[in-house]
């Protein structure tokens, strides 16, 4: 191993060593007792709740929904994405965007889904005719 890739190591773990603890809560509040401190060597699985706050863009309307409503019936011809902000010391805030696709991208979208599914018959068939 070079220099180069041991000194980078040795940043890397440095860093990766001195990570600000984060503690595990036995309950969603801050005065909860504490289980123990997250270890940022393990994978983690973090779970949200289903009741999400949601505003219509258009209307300013906000309210609260089930997430899983909203998956399961707006899934079709739209684009979700996912985006975590930490705007200040008071907390991080996970957004959620929905925007349904108009009718141009969704058959845009169907167009580009019919040129990766001939690709694949292309790639299928050079592989077929190969085993031959």
């Amino acid at each position: 191993m070079s220099k180069a890739n041991l000194v980078l190591l040795s940043l890397c773990s440095i860093a990766f060593t001195h990570a600000a603890a984060v503690q595990l809560h036995a309950e969603p509040h801050i005065n909860s007792e504490v289980i123990t401190e997250i270890n940022p060597e393990h994978k983690l699985t973090i779970e949200t709740q289903d009741w999400v706050k949601v505003t219509d863009t258009q209307t300013g309307q906000t309210g609260w929904a089930e997430l899983s409503k909203l998956r399961s019936n707006f899934s079709d011809n739209s684009q979700w994405g996912m985006s975590i902000h930490s705007p200040s010391n008071e907390g991080t805030v996970q957004k959620i965007t929905y925007s349904p696709y108009s009718k141009d991208e969704s058959s845009q979208r169907i167009e580009q889904i019919r040129n990766a599914h001939k690709e694949i018959i292309k790639d299928f068939d050079k592989l077929w005719n190969a085993l031959k």
